[in-house]
This record gives structure tokens, C-alpha cells and sequence, in this order.
């Protein structure tokens, strides 16, 4: 008797393991690697009544930045701290804001890729800046994807969709440079 118990708590131990060491390969198989790019800290948010200021700021910035190179660097600066934005917004439960903040994190990415292409055809650009501004695409396509995930509202699902348009437009402007 005491031969069958011990018996059918091993076959039960030895299931269990297979099951769970299949259950680890598969879940290793399919956890996409994530991507090495590191978002700002976003300061104020546009919640914020001093958040007006800070735009204000931003485009004089960018207003009287002459050098391309700064430029797109202020672009691509911008566009990651609305990305982030929108982030905590979504957090905040504020989608709306969240979803507008995540198009203009977009349209300020295009923005960059754009001013670099102006400046790839003019001039040298710094070595290994385009494979930056990809990985930042991707970085921001990554966390758009999330975002969809968690709103249920269809039409600030069709705005991230969007975004995500404009996110594939400049992919596909940089990816052209290369």
C-alpha cells in the first residue's frame, strides 16, 4: 500500500515538473527582448497650471536653435518626455489628455526624423544619430502598443492608432537614410 502512495506522489511530482519546465521554455520563447532605450524624466505634466510655461520654454528652444544637430535632439527630447506623459496620464486615469499628449509625442518624433533628414542631405551627421532615433521609434512604438492595450474607448483607440501611423512614418523616413 505504502509502495502505491509513494508511487503515485512521484508520478505526480515528476507531471508537475514537466509541466512546468515546458510551461518556463515556452513563456522564455514568446517574452519579447526589450528595448534598450531609456525615456526622460517628463517634469511638470499638462495637468499642471504651470504646464503652459513649459511649452512656452520648449518652443523658444526651439525657435531659436539654429543648429540642426540640437535641434533634432530637442525634438527627440520632447517627444519622449510626452511619451512618458502620456504614460503617467493614462495612469492618473486622464485618457483623454493622455491620448493628445501621445499624438503630439508623435508628431514631435516626425518632427526629429525629419529635421535630421534635412540635415543627412546637407550634411555629414554625427556618426550612429539615425540608429538612436530608430531605436527611439521603436521604443515608442513599444509603449504606444501598451497603451492601446489597456483603453477600451474606440475613439481614442482610433487616435493611438494614429499615433502609431505617424510612428510608421517616421520609421520609415529613417529607415530610408540608411
Amino acid at each position: 500500500m505504502n509502495h502505491k502512495i509513494s508511487l503515485i506522489i512521484l508520478f505526480l511530482i515528476a507531471f508537475f515538473l514537466f509541466f512546468q519546465l515546458d510551461y518556463q521554455v515556452a513563456r522564455a520563447q514568446t517574452t519579447p527582448t526589450p528595448i534598450d532605450y531609456h525615456l526622460p524624466f517628463p517634469g511638470i505634466l499638462p495637468d499642471h497650471p504651470l504646464y503652459p510655461m513649459k511649452r512656452i520654454r520648449d518652443w523658444l528652444l526651439l525657435f531659436f536653435n539654429r543648429n540642426p544637430i540640437k535641434k533634432t535632439e530637442y525634438h527627440l527630447l520632447f517627444a519622449d518626455k510626452k511619451l512618458v506623459m502620456a504614460q503617467l496620464l493614462l495612469d492618473k486615469r486622464k485618457t483623454d489628455l493622455s491620448v493628445n499628449t501621445l499624438i503630439e509625442s508623435q508628431t514631435e518624433l516626425l518632427k526629429s526624423v525629419s529635421v535630421f533628414n534635412t540635415l543627412a542631405s546637407s550634411s555629414n551627421p554625427p556618426e550612429n544619430f539615425s540608429d538612436k532615433i530608430e531605436l527611439a521609434i521603436k521604443k515608442h512604438s513599444d509603449l504606444i502598443n501598451k497603451i492601446d492595450f489597456s483603453i477600451t474607448d474606440l475613439n481614442q483607440k482610433k487616435i493611438i492608432r494614429q499615433a502609431l501611423g505617424i510612428n510608421q512614418q517616421a520609421l520609415n523616413q529613417i529607415s530610408s537614410l540608411k
